[in-house]
């Protein structure tokens, strides 16, 4: 079982994911705090409870006080000939703290 997962999410094969996310971070502005970066997000189906993971995908998750910064850094990464599509997955903002958390998600070609 666990064999299994580990080949379904493909890192029993070379690959440059890593070094995707590497130059990921490398570009990352200064001003985003990153809580997370998944190379291979996990999903699980509601119904039948089986994991699985999402193929050539990076999940970031993170905060910043200025909207504009992590607006800037989508259009950066969409100009990477490496990225195919980066979506936003989840925006919120805490008027309180002044902060905002992200969810993005970068398919990589």
């Amino acid at each position: 079982m666990k064999k299994e997962l580990v080949k379904e999410a493909g890192f029993l094969e070379q690959s440059k994911y890593s070094f995707f996310a590497d130059r990921l971070i490398a570009c990352m502005p200064e001003q985003i705090i990153l809580d997370e970066l998944s190379v291979f997000p996990a999903s699980q189906d509601k119904r039948s409870k089986k994991l699985s993971f999402v193929q050539g995908v990076i999940s970031v998750k993170g905060e910043l006080q200025d909207p504009s910064i992590l607006n800037n850094w989508i259009n950066n990464l969409q100009k990477k000939d490496w990225i195919s599509e980066v979506q936003v997955v989840k925006f919120d903002h805490n008027t309180r703290r002044n902060t905002s958390y992200f969810e993005i998600e970068i398919s990589l070609s």
